[in-house]
């Protein structure tokens, strides 16, 4: 049953109660949590090599007493590579700190523990914001979040796309690449809080073509993550929402299902779905108990990368995204837009049809763009020649390599935090990673939430 995988790894001998063996690597690997939306529920997911009799996971309010059990369902994009199993956790008490471990009878992962969602948006909670991540050259920006994790100071982590940078490995390293970038994150950051992740153009792609029907599609990000996309009505990872505490989260595909994406797709059926998702954002009880609502996406529609013209108006990719959503931002208030893409960290004023009213964040009547793409990868920074020496009207602030030409300069790499102060206050924080210093901080205001 064992296929050779340049892995080492248990053989594990499983004895069922029908009195037959089963042989396979069944340990749970790649341990990781999702959000639904319903501060009630919990997805766990993990990785093995070999298909499991069963898929179930083990959990309770006190450590060692795990007196309840979930079951789950497993898939597979390749059985070469190993199968993928998904649990949702139910009837949780929202801000209940819970303890698990995931598996089999037999095969148990070590414990873990999480803290159940927030049931309204009165909790503070601080999450970690960053794109394109790359299993290695993300060392120093893994690290100092692992410590924040350890030390309460995170409660999920979203990611704007672009996810190991697997494609960009030696033909042979496709699925190890996956595998390691999971791995860089156990066994205290992934399987103790909710990572969310956004779909990016690295994430289907690969360099050896027996690897590229397992990247295209995005096959391996929808099947190597469990998003909401069920519960939000989208039912796919590549766009979904979900709610956490005082957040209402938007995750949008800026690769596929809009006019003009890059890889094409039903162009309506992502637009239907946002504006009704934001018409039932936007309801009184709604936006009271979530009044913050972010989307996040891949791609940025503002940037001062060589990709806008002397009028300051997005041009390519960034235009086509403007044109099919920034209305809908305007319509219903979004609050901030997320996004990466480039590889560098960028903070826009307020703006709207490249049109800036106001160089504060106090009240702003349109969305802030935050361009967190300095995740580091394999590929590098890119460096300082690539952007406008003349920055854009709605250029507020701009930390990217400080090479003139040269990208594999990996010194400026890190992530944000944005924590909701309160109901009508959010505070964001820029960190470098490798010198452990703050780069960059503002506070974003609003008055009583306006409703459409």
């Amino acid at each position: 049953m064992f296929r050779a995988r340049g892995i080492s790894r248990s053989h594990v001998v499983v004895l069922l109660a029908c009195c037959y063996l089963v042989t396979g690597d069944f340990v749970p690997n790649s341990i990781h949590l999702a959000l639904t939306g319903d501060p009630s529920q919990m997805v766990v997911s993990w990785f093995t090599f070999d298909p499991s009799p069963s898929t179930a996971v083990q959990f309770g309010s006190q450590s060692g007493v795990l007196n309840s059990l979930a079951n789950g369902t497993q898939n597979t994009f390749n059985p070469s590579t190993g199968y993928t199993h998904d649990v949702v956790l139910t009837g949780l008490t929202p801000s209940t700190r819970y303890f698990y471990r995931c598996g089999m009878d037999g095969v148990w992962s070590a414990e873990y523990s999480f803290q159940a969602a927030p049931a309204d948006g009165t909790t503070t909670m601080r999450l970690a914001v960053f794109g394109d991540m790359g299993s290695t050259h993300s060392e120093p920006v893994v690290a100092m979040m692992t410590g924040m994790v350890k030390n309460g100071s995170i409660d999920s982590i979203v990611h704007t796309g672009d996810i190991s940078y697997a494609d960009d490995g030696a033909d042979s390293n496709f699925d190890s690449t996956w595998a390691s970038f999971f791995k860089m994150w156990q066994p205290d950051v992934m399987p103790n809080i909710p990572y969310m992740a956004a779909p990016g153009n690295h994430d289907e792609a690969a360099q050896n073509s027996a690897d590229l029907p397992y990247a295209k599609n995005w096959t391996v990000f929808k099947n190597r993550f469990r998003m909401p996309g069920q519960e939000s009505g989208s039912n796919t990872n590549m766009f979904f929402s979900y709610n956490h505490g005082p957040y209402h989260f938007i995750m949008l595909s800026s690769e596929t299902n809009f006019p003009n994406s890059p890889r094409g797709g039903d162009p309506e059926i992502q637009l239907r779905w946002i504006e009704n998702d934001l018409k039932i954002a936007n309801l009184p009880q709604n936006r009271a108990a979530h009044p913050w609502i972010i989307v996040v996406a891949h791609r940025p529609m503002y940037t001062s990368i060589v990709i806008s013209n002397a009028l300051d108006k997005p041009i390519g990719s960034c235009h086509d995204l403007q044109v099919a959503f920034e209305g809908l931002f305007k319509k219903y208030n979004v609050d901030v837009f997320f996004n990466g893409h480039i590889h560098g960290y960028e903070r826009m004023w307020p703006v709207y049809d490249s049109v800036v009213k106001q160089k504060s964040y106090s009240q702003p009547t349109d969305t802030v763009h935050l361009m967190v793409g300095a995740g580091g990868n394999v590929e590098g920074q890119d460096p300082a020649i690539a952007y406008s020496a003349v920055p854009p009207s709605w250029l507020a602030f701009r930390w990217v390599n400080r090479e003139i030409v040269d990208p594999f300069n990996w010194e400026r790499i890190g992530f944000g935090i944005l924590t909701n102060v309160n109901t009508t206050t959010l505070h964001w924080q820029f960190y470098g990673a490798v010198k452990q210093e703050l780069v960059d901080e503002i506070y974003i205001t609003k008055g009583s939430t306006v409703v459409v």
